[in-house]
C-alpha cells in the first residue's frame, strides 16, 4: 500500500513541477515559446521515466535514511535528464524543451526531496506503515544500533522484541553460522546486517 501512494504522490509532485517549468518558461520569454498542451502531448512520460529510475534504485521497496535518499534522487534526476538532454541535442528533437528539462531537474532535486521528508516523517510519526524489525545477535552495541533507529524517524522502523512479529530482521555484528544465517533469509523478506561501528 505505501508504495502505490509513493509512486501516485511522486508522480503528482513530478507532473506539478513539469508544469512549473512550463510557467517559468513562458514567464521569461525563453525560446520558442509552444503550448502548454504541446509539451504535455510530447513528454507526459518524462516524469514517468524519473518514476521508473526510481524504482529501481530502490527508492520504493528499501527503506534508506533522508540522506540516502536524496543522494539517490538527486543522482536519477541528473543521470536521467542529462540522457534526455544528450538526446535531444544530437537529434535536434525541438519537442524537448532543454530550459524546461533544467528547471524540472533543480525543482526534482529540492522539492521531490522536501515532499518525501514531509510525507514519510508525518505517516511513521503518526505510526503508519511502521515497519517492525528485531535485533538478533545483540550485545552491548545493541542501545547504540536502538538509538539510530528511535532516532531516525525517516526509516520508518519500529523494534520489536519478538521475531515472529517482524517484517525485517536485522543481525547486529553477526557470529552466526552460514546455515542459521540462511534460515533467516528463508523465513524473512528482509534480513539486514548491522555493524555498530558504521550504522545501519
Amino acid at each position: 500500500m505505501l508504495f502505490i501512494i509513493l509512486v501516485i504522490l511522486d508522480l503528482l509532485t513530478l507532473y506539478l513541477l513539469f508544469f512549473l517549468s512550463y510557467l517559468i518558461k513562458v514567464f521569461f520569454k525563453i525560446g520558442v515559446q509552444f503550448s502548454f498542451e504541446f509539451y504535455i502531448t510530447n513528454l507526459y512520460w518524462l516524469p514517468i521515466f524519473v518514476v521508473i529510475l526510481l524504482y529501481f534504485q530502490g527508492i520504493y521497496t528499501n527503506r534508506f535514511s533522508f540522506f540516502e535518499e536524496s543522494y539517490r534522487i538527486f543522482r536519477v534526476l541528473t543521470i536521467g535528464l542529462l540522457s534526455i538532454l544528450a538526446f535531444a541535442l544530437i537529434y535536434n528533437v525541438y519537442a524537448i524543451s532543454r530550459y524546461m528539462i533544467l528547471v524540472f531537474w533543480i525543482f526534482g532535486s529540492l522539492f521531490l526531496t522536501l515532499q518525501k521528508y514531509i510525507f514519510k516523517r508525518l505517516i511513521f510519526k503518526k505510526g503508519y506503515f511502521l515497519k517492525k524489525v528485531y535485533i538478533i545477535n545483540s550485545h552491548q552495541d545493541y542501545d547504540f544500533v536502538k538509538r539510530i533507529i528511535i532516532d531516525n524517524i525517516y526509516l520508518g522502523y519500529k523494534i520489536v522484541n519478538d521475531e515472529n512479529l517482524a517484517d525485517d530482521v536485522i543481525l547486529l555484528n553477526p557470529a552466526m553460522d552460514l546455515k542459521e544465517i540462511s534460515k533467516l533469509f528463508k523465513k524473512y523478506k528482509n534480513v539486514k546486517f548491522a555493524f555498530a561501528e558504521s550504522g545501519i
